[in-house]
């Protein structure tokens, strides 16, 4: 079994996750907080990235713990933009 790269993100921040063509696994939340925005690009930075997805929490939580899986390429890298008081998450990737 292949295994992946992972990066756990905390905190409202933008992160490059991995630069270069790979593959977005899945992301799971660790820890959920209410209303907290998580945006997904193929590309170096935010600005200069094509969109993936955006995952948005509710605002009454009905569990604290999930994982979505996208299993989807991207060709220039990975970044996550955390925002509105961001959960816990875990990327994995390769």
């Amino acid at each position: 079994m292949e295994s992946f790269n992972f990066s756990n993100i905390t905190g409202t921040t933008t992160t490059l996750v991995s630069s270069g063509e790979g593959v977005l696994h899945n992301i799971t939340i660790n820890k959920a907080v209410a209303s907290s925005v998580v945006t997904i690009y193929d590309g170096l930075t935010a600005a200069a990235g094509t969109k993936i997805g955006t995952i948005t929490l509710p605002g009454t939580l009905l569990r604290s713990q999930d994982t979505l899986t996208y299993d989807v390429t991207f060709k220039v890298g990975l970044t996550i933009v955390t925002a509105s008081g961001a959960s816990d998450i875990t990327v994995s990737y390769k």
